[in-house]
């Protein structure tokens, strides 16, 4: 970590400007590289926005300094459907709405010729959801293909052309996976409108909240004119997404057009020729939002223009060459380090890792590169070898070694203490007599675990159930009967979780569980009733003698 760059936050004319950096002189022989950084989330976590839809940042410099600008860029994948088709040049339907992040759902997958791509509407809003088509429907009915699975059926859609406005009835798809619906012969020309009025709900859990909320709903293939889909997407020069200085720097993003589409990151062109020149003082660095333009600007490295050395230099790099890997240490030939230089370990970090210049211990591994062990190498002007070793293995092993020991004491414990009078065997399981009464002292004992285990297992109110079912045990002298309610419980909460999990399918995560957290005190009171079954079992057995 540099001492002479520091970095803060301020708000300058009503807008945040994050990690305002300043950069100290450093000297010529010292090149600093800044890294601005735009913080944002996951596209697809539809419960969270972007920290920073843009990039706004102050860099401060205390003397002229040129720099060559790296941007990299994605395609904003919540922006608007119109936004993206106009960037990338699709021709066809667009939606309201779409699946939260995800681009590749827009409206002109309903009409790309791929029934494996799809329109698909966000969680819980469905209904409403709607398709702009240019230049109209076909002639014919209109046939809907749509996708199963984990998504909501659409039941009804509501078609507006030219003025018209006309409800239409889905039915159901047939053997092609296909629902075609009869269009009026007298709907005049012009783009049509369709939108999702009526839906056969689909419930799921919400993964974040535990909360039952409706699937999209999701279109796969229109009879409508087809999507035109560009194969390679080229802006052309773009003066709206970067500006330094208050002056637009033009960039331009050469892609594939479903690279794009998926989220990959791309690395933009400068337009301009030469490097850009940071005048002392600060110099604001903005960008624009990618729900206007289409386009992110995720990350802009500034690094300063390489000042050539001098013609009687050395421009050898530090090499590091392995000699020898084993499981648990590393041979390593330094050379070309006549400056000191870092060797670095690319492997996790920890402070077991040991390194030796021949006699020498270069000391404890350094945290270096966001999570590596490194070491610094003294200068010199031959080659050091050093050998870098695991030293936590030895330990690990002694802890092994100790633990098999323990296992085999263990057996030879089980195998000497081994009885020499058999045990007479314990009398095999039967079912008992509906008509079997017990006698008081047996029920008495059945029906007090039965409360007292409803009470501090469960709680207050379960004790008045199970003191209902023990006052029944006394008049019956059947102390099975606690049997028959545990069962009954059983059978009750397998069907319920059965309905739910058939109904609702809730995410197969960690938090699914708590959908059913209701029936836990139903759980806890089944086991209290098969404890007084078999607290009944075992008064009425006859005491075991001593062999």
């Amino acid at each position: 970590m540099r001492d002479d760059v520091s970095v803060s936050d301020k708000v300058a004319q009503g807008e945040r400007v994050l990690g305002a950096c300043v950069v100290h002189a450093a000297g010529a022989d010292v090149p600093v590289t800044t890294v601005l950084t735009r913080l944002r989330t996951r596209s697809t976590d539809r419960w969270r926005a972007d920290p920073e839809e843009a990039i706004v940042r102050d860099v401060s410099v205390s003397a002229d300094e040129t720099v060559t600008p790296r941007v990299t860029m994605r395609l904003d994948q919540r922006a608007p459907d119109d936004v993206i088709a106009d960037l990338l040049g699709i021709v066809g339907p667009t939606a309201n709405r779409r699946l939260t992040g995800v681009a590749t759902a827009g409206g002109w997958a309903a009409a790309d010729g791929d029934p494996k791509t799809s329109w698909q509407t966000p969680f819980g809003q469905a209904v409403g959801s709607r398709l702009t088509i240019p230049g109209g429907l076909a002639d014919g009915p209109l046939s809907i293909l749509q996708l199963g699975g984990d998504h909501s059926p659409i039941t009804g859609l509501r078609l507006r052309v030219g003025g018209a406005q006309v409800d239409l009835a889905v039915p159901p798809a047939d053997a092609d996976g296909r629902s075609v619906v009869a269009l009026p012969d007298d709907l005049p020309a012009g783009d049509a409108e369709l939108e999702i009025t009526v839906i056969d709900e689909r419930i799921v859990l919400d993964r974040r909240y535990a909360e039952p909320v409706v699937l999209p709903a999701a279109i796969a293939e229109l009879t409508i004119p087809p999507a035109s889909m560009p194969e390679r997407v080229d802006t052309g020069c773009r003066d709206d997404v970067l500006t330094v200085a208050g002056r637009p720097v033009p960039l331009r993003v050469e892609a594939e057009a479903a690279d794009l589409l998926a989220g990959d990151a791309v690395t933009a062109t400068a337009c301009a020729a030469g490097p850009l020149v940071l005048r002392a003082g600060p110099t604001r660095l903005t960008t624009s939002s990618g729900a206007t333009t289409g386009l992110h600007v995720d990350r802009i490295v500034l690094a300063p223009v390489p000042t050539p050395p001098p013609g009687d230099a050395s421009t050898a790099e530090p090499n590091a060459t392995v000699t020898a890997s084993e499981r648990l240490s590393r041979d390593v030939t330094v050379t070309d380090c006549p400056d000191g230089c870092w060797l670095v370990l690319g492997e996790g970090y920890h402070e077991s890792w040991s390194a030796h210049a021949g006699d020498v211990d270069l000391g404890p591994p350094q945290l270096v590169d966001g999570g590596f062990n490194g070491w610094w190498i003294e200068p010199t002007d031959g080659p050091v070898d050093v050998t870098v070793r695991w030293t936590a293995q030895r330990p690990l092993t002694l802890a092994l070694v100790v633990s098999v020991l323990a296992i085999l004491a263990c057996l030879l414990l089980v195998a000497v203490d081994r009885r020499t009078v058999p045990v007479p065997g314990a009398p095999g399981a039967r079912f008992d007599t509906l008509r079997r009464r017990d006698d008081l002292r047996t029920c008495v004992a059945a029906a007090g675990t039965w409360i007292l285990g409803a009470v501090f297992f469960v709680g207050p109110a379960w004790g008045v159930a199970a003191a209902a079912g023990g006052l029944l045990v006394l008049l019956t002298r059947r102390p099975w009967l606690a049997g028959l309610v545990s069962l009954g419980i059983i059978a009750f909460v397998g069907a319920v979780i059965t309905s739910v999990v058939r109904d609702e399918r809730p995410f197969p995560d960690a938090g699914w569980p708590v959908r059913f957290e209701w029936l836990h005190g139903w759980g806890l009171f089944a086991a209290a009733s098969l404890s007084a079954v078999a607290l009944a079992d075992w008064s009425r057995r006859p005491p075991e003698r001593a062999p």
